[in-house]
């Protein structure tokens, strides 16, 4: 009972994000049960929620030693490896924990994202299309499925993605910013600006959704909205935005041309 209390007491503090709780209790069952196979996926979630990705990922696998088909340690193997930079030691556990958590939109969604991690993208984009037949209200997998048909060059099929996990989650920030990506390439600028805008009400110091809503703007004519988003996005982030801004106001059309860099930081500022 005591091994028990601890890996629950463990577990409890995980959720909570009490690391270093967790981590002492960890330690107390190790005490009890070294190698204990339960533990050492506890022990690899804390590492790799801490950032210690290659510690996390020996844990993992020392793990699966002991429970080589226990999916949801396959999954965390999978992250850790990708957060460790070992892409292929990833995708293989990401398959196996796939394959024996078929109904799992955690691990079809990893998947996806390893095999586009891979430039498996049409492979990425058919196990997803598989998922979401099979699973249509995930909206993380729709998302996922979005993200691969971009990488393609499908575009209906990527906006439809976003447009759908948006349905089911509208929330769900990064799937705005994927979809106005799509409508910018459609050149779709209407569709872009709605995206864009309503990513801003869920997220209002996203930085990039403000320098590509100014873009989208100046791309409609709209100057003064323009230097509105291009202002809010540089006093946000001065440094990671200026040169963007600066190329985007010379390069498209409805834009003016700077000759003097200060001015133009002093007009942003004011903007």
């Amino acid at each position: 009972m005591a091994l028990e209390a601890q890996i629950a007491a463990a577990l409890d503090h995980l959720g909570q994000g009490r690391l270093d709780e967790a981590d002492a209790a960890c330690a107390r069952g190790f005490a009890l049960a070294p190698g204990h196979p339960a533990l050492l996926q506890l022990h690899s979630a804390l590492q790799l929620a801490r950032g210690e990705a290659v510690p996390a990922l020996r844990s993992a696998m020392a793990s699966l030693a002991a429970r080589p088909d226990h999916a949801p340690t396959l999954l965390l193997a999978a992250r850790a490896a990708r957060a460790a930079g070992e892409l292929g030691l990833a995708a293989v556990q990401a398959e196996r924990g796939a394959a024996l958590a078929p109904g799992d939109a955690q691990a079809a969604c990893l998947l996806g994202v390893l095999r586009l991690d891979l430039g498996r993208a049409e492979a990425a984009l058919q196990g997803l299309l598989a998922f979401t037949a099979a699973h249509p209200d995930s909206a993380p997998a729709w998302y996922e499925c979005g993200r691969a048909a971009r990488a393609v060059g499908r575009r209906d099929t990527a906006r439809a993605a976003f447009e759908t996990a948006l349905r089911l989650a509208p929330g769900l920030a990064p799937a705005w910013f994927a979809l106005a990506l799509v409508c910018q390439d459609e050149r779709d600028l209407a569709a872009a600006q709605k995206a864009l805008e309503q990513l801003l009400r869920l997220q209002p110091q996203h930085v990039e959704a403000a320098v590509n809503l100014g873009l989208v703007q100046q791309q409609q004519g709209r100057l003064d909205a323009a230097m509105a988003c291009y202002g809010r996005a540089y006093r946000a982030r001065p440094g990671a935005t200026f040169g963007r801004i600066a190329n985007a106001l010379c390069a498209e059309p409805c834009g003016q041309l700077w000759l003097d860099p200060e001015a133009l930081r002093a007009a942003l500022q004011r903007a």
